[in-house]
């Protein structure tokens, strides 16, 4: 299991027309799921601050 590979496999997704057309599908779900890991994580920093 190496980083490159992967990258690799990504590039080739890319260039690909259904890879480019999931990705295209799947962008917004995981730019929500970002944004709601993000939110997460600010709220255990704010306790833990709160806490220190």
């Amino acid at each position: 299991m190496r980083l490159a590979t992967t990258s690799d496999r990504c590039v080739t997704y890319f260039t690909h027309a259904s890879g480019a057309r999931l990705i295209k599908r799947l962008l917004p779900i995981s730019a929500a799921l970002g944004i709601f890991f993000l939110s997460v994580v600010l709220r255990l920093l704010s306790v833990t601050t709160d806490r220190g």
